[in-house]
């Protein structure tokens, strides 16, 4: 199988690379002590220590990454946008970070329309806060003249009028890379950037870098000290910063030997001996870019191994094997209590009997509990899979159908009430959920109920959890969800929010055994002023009479 021109060039980037750096740092141990020796086992651990903080140091990056995809409204699944961002480390060897640009536009499939251009676009402004921030920390060395440069540079990012001019150049970047890499008949401007963009965003931005980088300049200063060298504090991290800018900025592949020879120059200058500034040298190297590289790799390995499986056309129907297994059975039954508890409590305002709806009826679980209670219960789901594991949850006793809340297949009026639960946020905008709802709210009488639960993303944690970790250590989420805020649906056209109820604040690892007694600290806190920090929230509406539609 013959290979591709841009594959042999990477290759051959890569081995150029892997032998110039390879040859300089060693160049670099071996040039200042012939005595030098191969790094101690105390040197050798505090490296792993640099390593680990080189990991924490790409997934902090990852998630600003993944940030600031979303504020350039490109939602990408969670486990793509990180195999996308860490395997384009495989291809740091290939000057001017064209490749790494490169590989991002390719593994997320952006090469086609405003996908690609927001891309580009996150990639120019990381490179641009990662300067900042490797700058800054660089500055804490200064002699003199620290203070002052300091203070420019935490301001540079927040002063309006510097703000808009930096974001200008960004742009422009971003356009000119947009050239480089389309067809010119085909360029598609960059997304444009707010020049207003508020000091919120602008401070998460910068703090995620900061984090990011200090992780790995302070892990430099543990393994400065265990190598005997005894200079302070900032001026260590300070000269690790100065490795990583100038490596950063020679655009050389992987900072080959400007890195390591700044590092080492900026070792000896405070102090230490040749063999020690040689170590720990090598040893900051290999745990940091070497590293970098050989994390990309892998990751790059996985991605394509993963394009390789067969994917199933529903997201639901290729998790249904393992969707019973990511909550432990004794959470289950209480959040199935805790969801349908509320419902079967307002029963009592409909008919006898009532007839209603589970949209996204999954496997069944709330339904029963409905149907239990004295509802005449239809199930609905778009998953087969779903649909199939919930004919065997309630033996056939239920009728089943296969279809989206999109366009549901049913009459007018055809229930006194219906649900939805954890549904609407599937849905690809705010447009289509309040496309749902008028749907939903078609197919219930007048004065009939409509209950959405869903996820509450008041608490800044949960936010974060369910955006960034959830959808990688379960699955069930994809990380491009457009989470629901019940105060901006408070009055649709046919549908009057009546309440809104938020609750659940136990987590679904807490131990069966635990559970009775967190569950009565839960029922305190969402009585309480805390209430709106809960992990759910169910909005409960009602179907406007017949000619009351709100204009």
């Amino acid at each position: 199988m013959s290979m591709s021109r841009p594959a042999r060039l990477t290759i051959a980037c890569f081995v150029a690379s892997a032998l110039v750096g390879l040859a300089a740092t060693i160049n670099l141990v071996l040039s200042g002590d012939a005595t030098v020796r191969a790094p101690s086992a105390g040197i050798a651990l505090a490296g792993a220590l640099v390593a680990a903080a080189t990991v924490a140091n790409l997934l902090i990056r990852f998630v600003r990454w993944h940030w600031l995809l979303r504020r350039l409204e490109l939602r990408l699944p969670t486990i793509d946008s990180l195999g996308a961002y860490i395997g384009s480390y495989a291809f740091l060897p290939i000057p001017l970070y064209l490749g790494q640009l490169l590989a991002r536009w390719r593994l997320l499939g952006a090469a086609q329309g405003e996908h690609g251009a927001a891309v580009i676009t996150a990639s120019v402004l990381e490179r641009v806060a990662d300067v900042w921030a490797v700058a800054l920390l660089a500055s804490l060395g200064l002699p003199r003249w620290r203070v002052p440069v300091v203070l420019v540079l935490v301001a540079l990012p927040f002063v309006p009028g510097l703000r808009r001019a930096l974001l200008s150049l960004v742009e422009r970047a971003a356009q000119q890379v947009l050239r480089l890499i389309t067809d010119p008949a085909a360029t598609v401007a960059p997304p444009p950037l707010r020049h207003d963009v508020a000091p919120a965003y602008v401070t998460t931005m910068a703090l995620l870098s900061l984090a990011s980088w200090s992780t790995t300049t302070i892990a430099l200063v543990g393994l400065a000290w265990t190598a005997g060298i005894g200079a302070d504090f900032l001026p260590l991290q300070a000269a690790a910063a100065r490795s990583v800018l100038l490596g950063g900025l020679s655009l050389l592949p992987l900072g080959a030997s400007v890195g390591g020879i700044v590092l080492l120059r900026g070792l000896e200058a405070l102090g230490a001996n040749a063999d020690a500034a040689g170590q720990v040298t090598f040893v900051f190297r290999a745990s940091t870019a070497w590293l970098t590289l050989v994390l990309g790799a892998l990751s790059l390995w996985l991605v394509l191994r993963r394009r390789g499986q067969p994917t199933a056309h529903d997201h639901f129907d290729a998790i249904d094997e393992c969707y019973d297994t990511w909550l432990p059975e004794h959470y289950r039954a209480h959040l199935v209590t805790r969801k349908t508890g509320p419902i079967i409590a307002r029963l009592g305002e409909l008919p006898a009997s009532p007839r209603g709806l589970d949209i996204g009826c999954g496997r069944g679980w709330y339904l029963g509990e409905l149907r239990a209670a004295g509802a005449e219960m239809v199930g609905l789901d778009y998953s087969g899979r779903q649909l199939a594991a919930a004919m065997e949850h309630t033996a056939g006793a239920v009728p089943f159908v296969q279809a989206t809340v999109m366009r549901l297949p049913f009459e007018p009026a055809s229930f006194d009430f219906a649900y939805i639960i954890n549904v609407l946020h599937h849905l690809p905008s705010p447009a289509h959920q309040r496309e749902a709802l008028q749907e939903i709210a078609r197919v219930v009488r007048p004065g009939g109920l409509v209950f959405v639960h869903e996820m509450s993303m008041r608490n800044p944690l949960f936010r974060i959890y369910l955006s960034y970790v959830f959808p990688l250590v379960k699955g069930i989420e994809e990380g491009t969800e457009y989470y629901l805020d019940p105060e901006r649906m408070r009055d649709l056209r046919e549908l009057h929010l009546r309440e809104v109820h938020h609750f659940t604040f136990v987590p679904d690892f807490v131990p069966a055994a635990m559970l009775p007694s967190l569950a009565a600290i839960e029922r305190k806190l969402e009585a309480s002023r805390f209430a709106p920090w809960a992990a759910h929230f169910l909005a409960v509406y009602q179907r406007r009479p017949d000619g009351a539609q709100k204009p």
